[in-house]
C-alpha cells in the first residue's frame, strides 16, 4: 500500500513541475522569445532532469527557427504510372494540355509509358 502511496505522489509531483514549465513556455511565447537557452552546461541540464532548477536565471534567446524567410518547395509528381495527376497540375495552375505539350517537346509521344514526371523546385521536368 504504501508503495502505491509513493507512486501517486510521484506523479503528482511530476505533474506539477510539467504544469510549471508549459506555464513558463507559454510565458515566454508571449513576449516573442522562444525556449531556446542561449548556454547550457551539462549541470543545468542534470539539474533540469533531476529537478530543483530555477528557470528564471537562464538566459534565453529567440530563436531562428520562428520566422523562416526562405519557404521550401518540393518536387512535385505530375504523373506516376502513366496517370496525370490533375489535382498537382491545379497546385500549379496548369492543365493537361500544357503537359502533354510540354511532354512532347521532350520527346514523350505516349503518356501512358511515362512511369514518373516529376516538377522540380527549379522548374525543369523530370521523367523517368
Amino acid at each position: 500500500m504504501n508503495l502505491l502511496y509513493s507512486a501517486l505522489l510521484y506523479l503528482s509531483l511530476f505533474t506539477i513541475i510539467l504544469v510549471y514549465i508549459i506555464y513558463k513556455a507559454k510565458s515566454f511565447k508571449k513576449n516573442n522569445k522562444s525556449f531556446i537557452p542561449k548556454e547550457v552546461n551539462y549541470q543545468d541540464v542534470e539539474i533540469a532532469l533531476l529537478g530543483d532548477i530555477d528557470l528564471d536565471n537562464i538566459n534565453y534567446t529567440e530563436s531562428k527557427f520562428e520566422n523562416p524567410k526562405e519557404t521550401v518547395t518540393l518536387p512535385l509528381d505530375l504523373i506516376i504510372d502513366g496517370q496525370i495527376l490533375s489535382n498537382n497540375l491545379n497546385m500549379i495552375n496548369k492543365d493537361q494540355d500544357w503537359l502533354i505539350d510540354t511532354l512532347n517537346n521532350k520527346g514523350v509521344s505516349h503518356i501512358n509509358k511515362v512511369t514518373q514526371a516529376t516538377l522540380e523546385p527549379s522548374g525543369k521536368i523530370v521523367i523517368s
